[in-house]
């Protein structure tokens, strides 16, 4: 088990001990933006009342918060912390999330820094290890939503990845949702598309990102409904969702495509298809999912010269009809909210296997 602490390195609330010292001038004055242009005399996060920003700016800050050894950043990752989880990364800007993560590596080489950034991520990935990635999970959405085609939706994945590169993308967090957003049941209530939006976030790039209760399958609207107490009398053996979740955790763990993978991107009309590639194809999946509401066939072509002819595929996950591997095509059928992750048949049913020599 790692430990990734939670940073709120933007702001704090009007109770913090020192805005308190700093209204009555007693010291961390230059810790905030205080300025008469402002309608309460000092700048606010989001203009809330509640929650003075503090000045990034100021030298003194950076080294209270990450610069020094006995800095907040520094302290936490000496005592044994193997992250942090920036809050409203966006804010802090690019220059001083890469400056925070380069005085996190001098305490500890390997420290993970992800950020909450809702922005296109690959910018932001030359600061700081991961992101929240909220794009991938508004694409996911606007697909099962009926938004955008399998096919734009694909190309919006693939261009991503190749402006940000596959390793920052694979150490993002792949969320459907949490504490800022309504919950997965309540947004999308219809079990059939929640669980291609799960099976997404399974196997495409990055590292999936449950909320507190969404393997149980809790409800919960916008906030405050989303952060409800754990619902831990759903908590069963009975329970469909968490062995759903269960199944998906499996899958993950088990093949290592999933995990560290390249993606290759499959073309194709209505079904929205990918594969997942290592150095070695008996580990290459291929995923496949049909948001639409009717049965759909598709012939697509599979970019990878180490597939052989007439190879027959395994079902890891879902189901299809019998699939045809012909000269570098799949003809892949799927029922309507159909979903399957396949894998191929490498080993000799007798003696012989083509994929002995690659």
């Amino acid at each position: 088990m790692k430990i990734m602490l939670d940073g709120v390195f933007n702001h704090v609330g009007v109770s913090n001990p020192m805005f308190k010292k700093a209204l009555k001038f007693e010291g961390y004055r230059d810790f905030f933006d205080f300025n008469d242009k402002y309608p309460r005399g000092v700048r606010l996060w989001a203009d809330a009342p509640s929650l003075p920003e503090l000045n990034l700016e100021n030298d003194a800050v950076k080294d209270y918060i990450y610069r020094k050894e006995n800095s907040v950043i520094r302290s936490y990752l000496k005592l044994g912390v193997d992250g942090w989880r920036l809050d409203v990364a966006f804010d802090l800007g690019f220059e001083i999330l890469k400056d925070l993560r380069d005085h996190a590596r001098l305490e500890k080489k390997d420290a993970m820094i992800v950020g909450e950034i809702w922005n296109y991520p690959p910018s932001w990935l030359k600061s700081i290890d991961g992101v929240m990635n909220f794009t991938f999970r508004e694409i996911i959405i606007e697909l099962l939503n009926g938004d955008i085609t399998s096919s734009k939706a694909l190309t919006m994945i693939d261009d991503i990845i190749v402006d940000a590169g596959i390793e920052p993308i694979l150490k993002s967090w792949l969320v459907l949702d949490n504490h800022d957003v309504p919950r997965l049941t309540h947004f999308m209530p219809d079990k059939a598309l929640r669980q291609l939006a799960q099976v997404l976030q399974f196997t495409l790039p990055g590292s999936p990102n449950l909320y507190y209760g969404t393997e149980l399958g809790m409800e919960g609207a916008h906030d405050p409904m989303n952060r409800a107490p754990m619902r831990w009398d759903l908590n069963s053996n009975d329970n469909e969702t968490l062995g759903w979740t269960k199944s998906l955790i499996a899958l993950h763990k088990q093949q290592r495509a999933l995990r560290i993978g390249d993606f290759v991107a499959v073309k194709a009309d209505e079904l929205f298809i990918f594969m997942r590639v290592t150095e070695n194809i008996d580990e290459l999946c291929v995923v496949a999912i049909n948001p639409t509401n009717k049965r759909v066939s598709e012939s697509v072509l599979l970019r990878d010269s180490r597939l052989m002819n007439w190879t027959k595929f395994d079902i890891l996950l879902g189901d299809c009809y019998p699939t045809e591997f012909k000269s570098g095509l799949l003809n892949i059928k799927l029922d309507a909210y159909g979903y399957v992750v396949l894998k191929p048949h490498t080993e000799a049913d007798q003696s012989y296997t083509p994929y002995k020599r690659v």
